[in-house]
């Protein structure tokens, strides 16, 4: 077999497990990434997921209508956070999913929808005094979440267009007009 044959097959390949990895559900998809840190139950995971979507909800934008962070989020909580500040997002998950919630006397999951944004809003502005785990976990959260969006396909072709290294050239520009950005 040629080296092109070989590398292009390599390629559709390894295209075709990331469609298929895509398009699974995200509970399952969370689960083959085999997180060594971090096991969350499915109850805890919709938690987290529709905390996602409530920082960013990137479903509103047609192209991102399927789209969910839940497991770039489960995976860089994984992979990047020391293992106290996981123990205190388990907690803070663990907190949300079982415990009442003092402004509501229900748990996160059975509020209504303006009622979660309310809370979410509450802990991103800090006048809920949340249990250091729930404000934890939410500060994750909502970081890798915007990491999410900021790496999107979608968000880096149509959004932030950017042109290749030198970029355009300008070739009637007046001298007086150029700066010299190496002087501090």
């Amino acid at each position: 077999m040629r080296r092109r044959e070989a590398l292009k097959g390599i390629f559709l390949f390894s295209l075709g497990t990331g469609l298929i990895y895509s398009c699974a559900d995200p509970y399952v998809a969370v689960r083959d990434l085999e997180l060594e840190k971090i096991q969350l139950t499915d109850d805890q995971l919709h938690l987290v997921d529709a905390i996602s979507k409530i920082i960013l909800p990137i479903q509103e934008i047609p192209a991102l209508q399927d789209h969910t962070a839940l497991p770039f989020v489960m995976n860089n909580v994984d992979d990047m956070y020391a293992k106290q500040e996981i123990d205190l997002f388990i907690e803070g998950a663990d907190h949300l999913t079982t415990a009442d919630l003092a402004m509501y006397n229900k748990k996160f999951i059975d509020l209504d929808e303006s009622q979660k944004t309310a809370y979410i809003q509450s802990l991103n502005v800090g006048e809920e005094a949340a249990p250091i785990g729930v404000s934890t976990m939410f500060k994750m959260v909502k970081k890798e979440s915007l990491k999410y969006l900021e790496t999107t396909e979608y968000i880096l072709r149509k959004v932030n267009y950017y042109e290749m290294a030198p970029g355009r050239y300008k070739g009637n520009v007046n001298i007086s007009d150029l700066q010299n950005r190496n002087t501090l």
